[in-house]
């Protein structure tokens, strides 16, 4: 069964790693130039295009993820699942706070915190994909 749900989990997990380290590197970076009349329509347009992209592959890694622990209950499969909730929950919690008050303008502070957050985001999201990837390396036990 992790031959059929490994491969799928491998693509979407490295999909999200790969978005999370672009924007951490790439976007939020780049967030402090947008200038301040411009920068609440620009985080808002951010946050609607993004969520309508990654809502749907976050929602497939998490039943990937579930799915896999449940029939490979290895320790890799554990700390992916946990990573994934993790960062979930911190994407819930924190960084959405950072979201809101950086969607009433530009603040230093705010976005420097979004960095903070978002660093540990992509640990997590690298962490993931090591498991992902250790998962269809294991070799599987067939009943």
């Amino acid at each position: 069964m992790v031959d059929a749900l490994g491969p799928g989990h491998l693509c979407v997990t490295s999909i999200s790693c790969a978005v999370v380290w672009f924007v951490q590197w790439v976007h939020y970076p780049l967030y402090q130039d947008v200038g301040l009349e411009h920068f609440e329509r620009y985080h808002q347009g951010h946050l609607r295009r993004a969520r309508t992209l990654l809502a749907p592959i976050f929602l497939v890694e998490g039943a990937l993820s579930v799915g896999l622990f449940l029939i490979a209950p290895a320790w890799l499969a554990a700390v992916g699942l946990g990573a994934y909730l993790l960062g979930m929950a911190l994407t819930a919690t924190w960084i959405e706070r950072v979201y809101r008050r950086l969607g009433q303008g530009f603040e230093r502070a705010s976005w420097r915190r979004l960095l903070q957050l978002n660093s540990w985001r992509m640990v997590l999201w690298t962490v993931r994909l090591g498991c992902a990837l250790g998962v269809l390396m294991m070799p599987q036990v067939h009943v």
